[in-house]
């Protein structure tokens, strides 16, 4: 739910979506994303880096404002949340 309010905030391209994507489902090693985009497996690591760091920040953010570590009930208000809309 993080990652597609990260994802559709025009955080990231579209390609960067994709190879975040494809690596985290295990569809493709990074070795194969870096060949297939023309990019080092470095730039890979580092956009999985920055997409984890920003979807943790974005959880972070709703622990405190739910006063809750309880992934249970973060989950439950971040749905009530997405619902509201």
């Amino acid at each position: 739910m993080q990652l597609r309010r990260a994802f559709e905030e025009g955080r990231y391209t579209a390609q960067s979506q994709e190879i975040f994507t494809a690596l985290v489902s295990g569809t493709y090693s990074v070795d194969e994303l870096a060949l297939q985009y023309d990019m080092k497996p470095n730039a890979i690591y580092q956009l999985k880096s920055r997409v984890t760091r920003d979807v943790a920040k974005r959880i972070e953010s709703y622990k405190k404002k739910y006063g809750s570590d309880d992934l249970l009930d973060l989950w439950e208000n971040m749905l009530n949340e997405e619902g509201g809309k």
